[in-house]
């Protein structure tokens, strides 16, 4: 940590509630003018204003100190423990007799007051801090960089004096523990011989204490000028002094550099992560870590883990099946297309179709309607019309018909036969034939009387029944004409190309 820039300004009274408002809009005007951005704001409290004290608790748990220390500080107070907020920091680590802690109290009008600076001033006030506790991180900086020489061991006790035009305080460190903290005012800051006879009682204090851990050394934060402070100082105690400047870099104008002494040690403290009272978190009791609640966050984080890949997987499946379904609609789309594209094509095949079903092969149906016509001498036609129907839809195969190899027939053609009979008998043997044909559609004859020379000739009725043919393949026309007597020279099914009349047909 280094400092780049720093000012300082007067803010004209001294921090109260009362003037709080004032002072953070001062201090809100003076960032602006020295263009420095909101940040978090960091307090330092002098010696005079909080209390510092030592004493020893009870072994307890971690968790109940906080407690315990607040309950033996109120104890010790002399005024309502409503008034004041209390920070501790331990001294050593716990022992069979307890633990030795550092107690410091401020008055709760005081925070106040920093909070009301900060939201006057647009910031966030993240600590406060008394500035001995400041003053030895500073040191420690120091001695750690190694601009100043160190103790000669862990144990040894060593002094610190910082000042400034209107504050000043001595320390006695020992162990990184603050054992002694006075403050300097009055006459200590503008005399000497008032300042060297105050160092002088502190010292015989402590020594009085502590026989045995006299002071070895020290420190004084500020430069180190020939004929100075710190020459006077080590003639006088017998005791190394060495110098050291809190802003190394930083000209500091018109002042003592203890000024930033204070300003320094905090951003030590926050830096490095020193343990340090803070009044505006000061420490809280915490709950004992329960390992029944451990087991169950950890159950917890991985139900959550689960949850979340189980999420991400379905988040996946459905981007695959997304995909698909893009993928499919796509197709079906092309689909639709190659379909509007074949429709053309499909309605001349559909027209195709419907001409070709009435292909029917009119020289097999009349051979086959000549051989129904067994008994010639009884029946014969006057006239075959044949017609092409309007509806060619498939229709059921008639009722009662055995053949199976013909489930469905559409039918093309009526053919409206008209003939002449002897006898009923002659013409229902006529209507059995055409029945018997299993994809015919046979309607019921009808019958007429006839004129008077067709009945000298024998006839008794004159008949009119229509059948309905489909179209049939070669292979389905099976029948033959009968036998001949001597003379015919019709044998079998024969070609249809040599100009032989039909038998069986018309007068």
């Amino acid at each position: 940590m280094r400092l780049e820039r720093w000012f300082q300004f007067d803010a004209g009274s001294t921090l109260t509630p009362a003037s709080a408002d004032d002072i953070g809009r001062a201090l809100r005007d003076k960032l602006k003018e020295e263009k420095i951005a909101p940040a978090p704001l960091l307090a330092v409290v002098g010696r005079d204003r909080v209390v510092l004290k030592e004493f020893r608790i009870p072994r307890v748990a971690e968790h109940e100190e906080p407690p315990v220390v607040r309950f033996q500080e109120l104890k010790a107070l002399a005024e309502s423990g409503d008034d004041v907020v209390l920070d501790y920091v331990p001294m050593a680590p716990p022992g069979p007799e307890g633990r030795k802690v550092q107690v410091v109290s401020i008055r709760k009008d005081l925070v106040k007051a920093f909070r009301r600076v900060a939201e006057a001033a647009g910031l966030k006030l993240s600590a406060i801090t008394p500035r001995p506790f400041a003053l030895v991180a500073g040191c420690q900086s120091a001695i750690r960089t190694g601009v100043v020489p160190a103790p000669e061991s862990d144990d040894t006790a060593w002094a610190l004096l910082a000042r400034s035009e209107k504050w000043g305080e001595f320390l006695i460190v020992r162990q990184g523990v603050i054992v002694l903290s006075r403050s300097l005012a009055g006459p200590a800051l503008s005399s000497d011989s008032a300042l060297l006879g105050e160092i002088r009682r502190n010292l015989v204090v402590y020594g009085n204490q502590n026989p045995d851990r006299p002071v070895r050394t020290l420190y004084l934060a500020e430069a180190e000028t020939p004929g100075g402070l710190a020459e006077r100082l080590q003639q006088a105690l017998a005791i190394p002094v060495h110098c050291y400047e809190p802003g190394v870099g930083i000209a500091v104008p018109d002042g003592l550099s203890g000024t930033i002494a204070g300003l320094a040690g905090l951003f030590v403290l926050r830096t490095a992560d020193e343990e340090a009272p803070n009044f505006i978190a000061p420490r809280q009791p915490k709950p004992p870590a329960d390992p029944a609640k451990r087991i169950f966050f950890l159950g917890g984080a991985i139900a959550a883990a689960c949850f979340l890949a189980f999420v991400m997987y379905a988040v996946y499946q459905v981007r695959i099946r997304t995909q698909q379904v893009d993928l499919l609609a796509e197709d079906a789309s092309r689909q639709e297309e190659m379909v509007k594209a074949l429709d053309p094509d499909w309605k001349k095949i559909k027209a195709l179709e419907e001409w070709s079903s009435t292909d029917v092969n009119w020289l097999d149906e009349l051979y086959d309607l000549t051989a129904r016509m067994k008994d010639t001498e009884n029946v014969r036609l006057k006239s075959v019309t044949i017609t092409p129907l309007d509806d060619r839809t498939v229709q059921r195969k008639p009722a009662g018909r055995a053949d199976t190899n013909t489930k469905q027939v559409a039918y093309a053609f009526t053919m409206t036969i008209v003939g002449l009979a002897k006898s009923e008998r002659a013409v229902n043997a006529l209507m059995a034939e055409l029945v018997a044909e299993s994809v015919y559609k046979v309607y019921a004859k009808t019958s007429k009387g006839i004129p008077p020379r067709l009945t000298a000739q024998g006839y008794e009725q004159e008949f009119t029944t229509r059948v309905e043919i489909p179209k049939r393949r070669p292979d389905q026309y099976t029948r033959t004409l009968p036998e001949r007597t001597a003379g015919s020279t019709r044998r079998g099914r024969g070609p249809r190309d040599d100009g032989e009349s039909l038998g069986g047909f018309g007068p």
